[in-house]
């Protein structure tokens, strides 16, 4: 059987070494439920709570865990979203969506502040078959000056290209 209650995350915990998230929670007075893993819907999916989150802490087979965090969003509801819909939205500008469409399905993504791609191979973004390099080493550029620059062609960069590759 198991049982449930809600209780107030006091304190959070991540051990990289275990591979895990813990959380000790308050659940009534004078009663705290200390280091307790977190448990998430799927073993690759990582949300380490907040200090004062909510969370259900569940007791099965006497070992407790805690999961489910019950807080109310503070940002708002994202505007169409529909049935087999995944959004995670951290604030009214930061959203990642995985959307549903007829091909299967579409992701967007918004931040309130700078989106960092790392990659050991290339970035493309768009169609691969009609992409071209953002920035390629090897080019020049005609130029031409109304005052005593005079005109011509410039060097090519010094420096290397990018893979990244845009449609």
């Amino acid at each position: 059987m198991v049982e449930t209650q809600l209780g107030r995350v006091s304190s959070v915990f991540v051990d990289e070494e275990l591979n895990k998230v813990f959380v000790s929670v308050v659940t009534g007075p004078d009663v705290e439920r200390r280091e307790i893993p977190f448990l998430t819907s799927k073993p690759s999916f990582w949300l380490v709570p907040q200090e004062g989150d909510i969370v259900e802490v569940a007791t099965v087979d006497r070992e407790q865990v805690a999961r489910f965090p019950h807080n109310t969003a503070k940002p708002q509801l994202p505007v169409g979203l529909g049935e087999g819909d995944v959004c995670l939205k951290l604030d009214d500008e930061t959203e990642l969506r995985f959307q549903k469409s007829d091909d299967g399905f579409d992701v967007y993504l918004s931040a309130s502040g700078n989106v960092t791609i790392d990659s050991a191979g290339s970035v493309t973004i768009g169609n691969p078959d009609s992409a071209v390099n953002v920035a390629v080493q090897e080019h020049t550029h005609d130029y031409s000056w109304t005052d005593s620059g005079g005109s011509g062609t410039t060097d090519t960069p010094n420096e290397d290209g990018t893979d990244t590759r845009v449609q």
